[in-house]
């Protein structure tokens, strides 16, 4: 089994699994985008096999959380993790998956400076005014795009903050990053009407709002 002790000063002893570091360890969730298996140790072979998580679509990729980085006796990373799926019959069970980046990748954007987002979810999403999305302020329908103004951390799991003050979610599978030198859109162009129309259709503002998106024909997409 996996030792639960923090990693000693002097060198491990080979053939041991252990935690590959001393420091308070930051929680954070995965999502299985290839076939996974789930293991009673860091060190996996098929006896210690919990279950198998098959590909499945973003929406409903195979979620983990993450409570621990560990090495296995070949010295392979492997994340410590508990089964958070509601539907899955290993539902709240602990165990070991590879922590390859083909295999597994975080469930929330952490990285992102200012940058648009595109909504992917079927069902939308909405803009909250606090970043624990409560007091909802908006419905942003699948294919509109945002501009965000940073990331920021809610518990273990992270909120964009649009520039227009809402917060909505950073999850992969709802909201992808938009390409770059991707114009608004006609899409992203009628949202920003809507939310600031005020400003926008006085008089003195409308040739200067025009300009902000970029229009694109059917042809150009």
């Amino acid at each position: 089994m996996a030792s639960q002790q923090r990693v000693p000063q002097h060198r491990t002893k080979p053939g041991h699994d252990h935690q590959t570091t001393q420091r308070r360890f930051q929680r954070f969730d995965v999502n299985a985008i290839r076939k996974i298996g789930l293991y009673r140790t860091a060190t996996f072979s098929p006896h210690r096999r919990i279950a198998w998580y098959h590909p499945q679509e973003s929406a409903v990729q195979a979620q983990f959380m993450v409570v621990g980085l560990f090495l296995s006796k070949h010295g392979r990373l492997r994340y410590k993790v508990k089964d958070v799926n509601h539907a899955s019959k290993t539902y709240g069970v602990m165990g070991y998956i590879t922590a390859r980046w083909e295999f597994v990748q975080p469930t929330y954007y952490q990285h992102v400076r200012r940058a648009k987002i595109v909504v992917v979810n079927a069902h939308g999403i909405n803009g909250y005014r606090r970043p624990d999305l409560t007091e909802k302020q908006a419905h942003y329908a699948q294919g509109e795009h945002l501009v965000v103004r940073r990331l920021v951390h809610h518990r273990l799991a992270m909120r964009f903050q649009l520039t227009n003050g809402q917060y909505v979610t950073a999850n992969r599978h709802l909201v992808r990053l938009a390409p770059k030198g991707h114009g608004l859109g006609l899409t992203g162009f009628m949202t920003f009407l809507q939310h600031h129309w005020r400003w926008a259709t006085t008089p003195t503002n409308i040739p200067h709002f025009l300009t902000v998106g970029k229009v694109r024909s059917p042809r150009q997409r």
